[in-house]
């Protein structure tokens, strides 16, 4: 879609809009949004490896001074025409939260609210002192990346049962949830299993879902 067609379809002329005129007046992009209605995930700040070696020591240092809970290191196919690859493309730092599953409760609300202030505080846009949201009784955070291979699939259409919760440090073949198939009536369960060490960075809630729909991502700290 990026950097859109000024003469193309809606969604591109937007597209193009943002990037010929907004884009080239400011030097960093927050996007804020939620992981999904049908998952559980930590708040956190989201990025990708990017090639430029020194943007991505400025955007993992912008996005840990957000202090949320995580900040995750996100490897996946790029998509071409993606908002984020299109911003990287010009040296300016993107930074994506995912303000957990959707719900906008009190205690979630509290800790987007602290995260977006530190952010703010870091790129020296308002003053004050940053601190650590509170989160599951904890004040701290974790980074973690991530890989294609740590996203566990069904294996088949049925009801997905999770059986760990975010956030939860799992040895390799710790049971991450239970799969009850519905395509037949004599079907035993399945186990869905870690492959490593790790911990669950988002889960699905418990309902039905697809063959090879995504039930579970998993994480670990970031190498050196």
């Amino acid at each position: 879609m990026f950097p859109g067609r000024p003469n193309g379809s809606v969604s591109e002329r937007i597209a193009d809009a943002i990037s010929s005129l907004l884009l080239p007046i400011v030097d960093n992009i927050l996007d804020l949004h939620s992981f999904g209605p049908k998952w559980d995930c930590a708040p956190s700040i989201i990025t990708h490896p990017i090639a430029d070696v020194d943007l991505m020591t400025k955007t993992l240092r912008i996005s840990e001074a957000f202090k949320l809970p995580v900040t995750l290191l996100w490897e996946h196919n790029d998509t071409a025409g993606m908002f984020d690859t299109w911003v990287h493309s010009l040296g300016k730092i993107f930074i994506c939260t995912e303000f957990g599953g959707g719900e906008a409760h009190a205690e979630a609300l509290t800790i987007y609210e602290a995260g977006v202030r530190n952010g703010l505080i870091a790129l020296g846009l308002v003053e004050g002192k940053t601190e650590y949201p509170m989160f599951r009784q904890q004040k701290s955070g974790r980074t973690l990346e991530t890989n294609p291979s740590d996203q566990l699939k069904s294996p088949a259409p049925g009801i997905f049962e999770p059986r760990c919760s975010v956030m939860d440090e799992v040895k390799q073949g710790d049971l991450i949830g239970i799969l009850h198939p519905m395509d037949s009536l004599s079907a035993g369960s399945i186990d869905i299993r870690a492959p490593t060490t790790s911990v669950v960075f988002a889960i699905r809630s418990a309902g039905c879902v697809q063959g090879n729909e995504e039930v579970a991502m998993l994480a670990r700290p970031l190498a050196p």
